[in-house]
């Protein structure tokens, strides 16, 4: 409102590629065999803060993905769920531990804050750029072989 700038959403690379937004959704589980995700469990929610969030009742649908990036933000990653089933091993600080950005379970990688603990974004940006290059190595080299 006046008299502040208008919030604007800004057009990404991700949608201009056929990638999509959806607003007011959460992710409350992984869907896959054989250590491979297939998809991400989804429901939608209501309210006007990320603390005031319910769920809306049999809302949950399934969102195909092969490919997941966990956005954490400023804590350390919630050790029960996905770090305990992988069984990921961390560092003295309670981060995952990714030296090389490929945690201890075959396929997965980390970065920014759950690699490193919380930092700027710059950093977080930087940290997603060198990952990404590296899992495209890995899925280039897979094809390859």
């Amino acid at each position: 409102p006046w008299p502040t700038q208008p919030r604007r959403l800004q057009t990404t690379y991700a949608l201009e590629e056929g990638g999509h937004r959806e607003f007011a959704r959460e992710v409350i589980g992984l869907e896959g065999e054989h250590g491979h995700v297939a998809g991400a469990l989804v429901r939608e929610v209501t309210g006007n803060s990320s603390s005031t969030l319910v769920p809306v009742p049999d809302s949950e649908y399934t969102e195909p993905a092969e490919l997941v990036l966990v956005a954490i933000g400023f804590t350390n990653p919630e050790h029960d769920g996905l770090v305990s089933d992988l069984g990921l091993d961390l560092d003295r600080s309670g981060n995952v531990k990714a030296p090389t950005f490929r945690t201890s379970a075959d396929g997965f990688y980390a970065a920014g804050d759950v690699r490193v603990g919380a930092s700027l974004v710059v950093t977080a940006i930087a940290e997603g750029r060198r990952c990404a290059r590296i899992v495209d190595h890995a899925l280039r080299a897979s094809v390859a072989a």
